[in-house]
């Protein structure tokens, strides 16, 4: 979602330099592009504008994704949700209730109840 994150990086591969065990999947038309580590930071040596890129969109992408997984490893699923349409409403305009529900790691029915209650509530 271009309008949300510009960009997406599996931090685990970046850093530690071996393939993720995660996925990274469109759900909208895309272009995607595969660096490895070794050429990204020859590029933020070499290009100053590269270098404001990485530090301005990577780094709080690196942010946003990391917050977002601790509001997961530490609130309930009815939490979340409210952090998640406080944060990130753009989500439930652009992602499809069932991956929503995938993420969060509950069945679409509990989504969609958990959905309603929390959207009543912030309107």
């Amino acid at each position: 979602m271009e309008d949300l994150f510009h960009v997406a990086v599996c931090m685990d591969s970046y850093f530690l330099g071996e393939p993720t065990n995660y996925e990274v999947t469109a759900l909208e038309d895309s272009k995607v592009y595969r660096f490895n580590k070794e050429t990204v930071d020859s590029w933020i040596l070499r290009y100053p504008s590269f270098n404001e890129f990485f530090r301005a969109d990577i780094i709080e992408s690196f942010i946003q994704v990391n917050e977002i997984r601790n509001h997961m490893i530490t609130h309930p699923p009815s939490e979340l949700i409210s952090y998640l349409y406080r944060n990130y409403p753009l989500i439930f305009d652009k992602i499809p209730d069932k991956h929503i529900a995938q993420f969060m790691g509950i069945t679409p029915e509990w989504f969609s109840k958990l959905k309603k209650k929390k959207k009543h509530l912030i309107e």
